[in-house]
Parts: C-alpha cells; sequence; structure tokens
C-alpha cells in the first residue's frame, strides 16, 4: 500500500493566543518544549516516553532561549506574537515494522537521511534543530527555525513561514481577507508539493490519496506502480552514488598515500642529504681544530722561546750595567 507523505509545520509564541470562540489558548512554545523533551507533562499520549536524538544544529534548550532574548530584543511585539516556526515530518509506516525488518530499517534511513537535508535548504541558517523521535507509533522528525532580528529590530513571523508571506503579498496589494487566505493556503499547498518533489516522491510516497485526487481503482493504480518507478529509479541512483562515492574515496585514499610515500622518501633523501652534509662538516670542523690546535701550540713555543731571548738579553744588560759602574764608566743606581 503506497504512504503519503507528510510534513506539517505551525508558529508559537511566548504565550499561546487564545482559541477562536474559547477561553482556552493555543500551545506556546514553551508547550511544544516539554513535549519535544519529553518533559515532566508534556508527554501524556506516550506510554514508554525516550528523549529526542538530535541530528542538527543546537539543542532544543538552547533554541528556546535564543528564541526569548531575540524577542526580548525586538520592539512593538506582543507576548503572543508567534516567534519560533516548529514543523514535523512523519514516515508512514509503524516503529515496530522498521524495528524488525532490515530493509525497512534501511528505507527509514534513507528517508530519514534526506529528510534532514531538505529543511536546510528551505530554510537556510535560520533553521535551528532537526530531532528524531522514535517512541511514538510513528517515527517522526522535528525542525524548529525563528525568524532574524530586521535593522528596525522589529520580528516578523512571515521571514519563515511562507502561508503568511503570501497572505501580506496579498494584503500590500490590497486584497481582501478572502484573497488573503485563499492566497496562505494556496503557498501552504505548494509547500507541501515542494517537501513531496524533493523528499516523499524518492522514496515511494503519494502527494495526495486516491479519494481527495478522485482517482478511480484503475487510475490510482497507474499512479502507485508510477509513484514506485520513481522511487525506484531514486533508489538506484543513491545506490549508484554510494558506489561512485566508494570509488572516489578509494582513489582519493589512494592518491593520498602515493602522496604520503612520495613525501616521506622525499623527507628521508632530504634528511640522508642533511646527515651526510652535517657529517662532512663535523669531519672539516674536527680537522680545522686540530690544525687551530697545532698553530696555538706551535705559536705557544714561539712565545716561550722569545722570553727566554728576553730573558737572556736582560741578564747580560744588567752584566754589562754593573761592569760599568765598577770601572766608573756610569753614575746612578744599576739597574
Amino acid at each position: 500500500m503506497t504512504k503519503n507523505a507528510f510534513c506539517h509545520y505551525e508558529c508559537y509564541a511566548r504565550k499561546g493566543a487564545h482559541k477562536r470562540r474559547s477561553k482556552d489558548r493555543r500551545p506556546s512554545l514553551f508547550d511544544i518544549h516539554r513535549e519535544l523533551m519529553r518533559a515532566p507533562g508534556g508527554h501524556a499520549h506516550i506510554d514508554n516516553p525516550k528523549p529526542p536524538i538530535l541530528l542538527f544544529g543546537a539543542h532544543p534548550d538552547e533554541v528556546i532561549e535564543q528564541a526569548v532574548a531575540l524577542a526580548a530584543q525586538a520592539v512593538d511585539i506582543r507576548i503572543d506574537t508567534p516567534i519560533l516556526l516548529a514543523g514535523v515530518m512523519t514516515w508512514p509506516v509503524p516503529r515496530e515494522v522498521f524495528e524488525k525488518s532490515h530493509e525497512e530499517r534501511r528505507k527509514y534511513l534513507e528517508w530519514r537521511d534526506d529528510a534532514v537535508a531538505w529543511p536546510s535548504r528551505v530554510w537556510g541558517d535560520r533553521l535551528q534543530c532537526i530531532v528524531e523521535h522514535i517512541d511514538e507509533p510513528y517515527p517522526h522528525l522535528h525542525f524548529w527555525a525563528f525568524p532574524s532580528l530586521r535593522p528596525d529590530r522589529q520580528i516578523c513571523i512571515s521571514d519563515v513561514d511562507f502561508g503568511r508571506q503570501a497572505a501580506k503579498a496579498v494584503k500590500d496589494a490590497g486584497g481582501d481577507g478572502r484573497k488573503q487566505k485563499a492566497a496562505s493556503a494556496q503557498a501552504m499547498s505548494d509547500f507541501q508539493d515542494k517537501y513531496w518533489r524533493d523528499v516523499g516522491i524518492k522514496h515511494g510516497l503519494a502527494r495526495r490519496g486516491p479519494k481527495r485526487l478522485r482517482f478511480t481503482r484503475e487510475e490510482w493504480n497507474d499512479r502507485k506502480a508510477e509513484i514506485q518507478r520513481v522511487a525506484e529509479a531514486w533508489r538506484a541512483l543513491r545506490g549508484k552514488h554510494a558506489e561512485l562515492q566508494s570509488a572516489a574515496n578509494t582513489h582519493v585514499a589512494a592518491r593520498i598515500a602515493e602522496a604520503g610515500a612520495a613525501a616521506e622518501a622525499a623527507v628521508e633523501g632530504a634528511r640522508n642529504t642533511a646527515n651526510e652534509r652535517v657529517a662532512g662538516l663535523k669531519i672539516k670542523g674536527a680537522r680545522l681544530i686540530g690544525e687551530w690546535k697545532t698553530y696555538a701550540t706551535n705559536l705557544t713555543g714561539v712565545i716561550k722561546s722569545h722570553e727566554a731571548v728576553i730573558a737572556e738579553q736582560a741578564e747580560r744588560i744588567q752584566e754589562l750595567e754593573t761592569l760599568l759602574h765598577e770601572h766608573g764608566l756610569r753614575t746612578g743606581p744599576t739597574m
């Protein structure tokens, strides 16, 4: 049986606005945070709650803090003004099925990879986190995004909400409430189409069921067959991509190994050359040191010889001075 693709989002404020014609309020961003984190009071519908698995971005606790801090910097903002977009993407196969089947788990993980990558392409750096829940009957992913603070310190949820964007565009053009509502509905339908084209159809999921499309059984069977053909084509493409990626990784690893070996050889050659030069310099240095030692020894001998000659001459001069004095040829003290 062909399952339908499901992706939906809502926008939340620090305090939920009143529901129409009711005293009850809509959930706040703190309420959905408690449910997401399986905090006390936030998981009454779960028998065996498990904490979410963070797949992308910041921890949900940090995201809530950042959203509140952002609102605190804004001007002209009410406490019930939406500041956080929270969405969910569901894999329409019961958890108990893919937990018992390796093939079904493979399909789920392939969908999860594409589903995790998709919000980043849609919201860019305004996407804050993606987490996985596997403690409910159907596994699903939650994604959170919030708008940036504008230069005039305004926060506009329409920067991330496509329905509100479309309605605002119609309003700015002078359209009435009915046209604004129709534009918003069309934008959300286009959003669903985009998710189906980018993610759902690649994994054999239908956009709508036969009743919504008013198909006959034969038409619906043809549509299911077409969807499965597309899914198989994408599966084959992913397989081929995996093969090419593996081959590329092997090639790159081999080239890196070759480059590493060449570099190591070059380093070893340079090391040997350097060692040879150092050895040569040591030999030359030892020879020069020996020559200088010999020269110093010879010089020392020459100096000592000269000192002996000088001492002998001094002694001879002294004798001559004494002899002159004895013969009266020189007056004054002898040296």
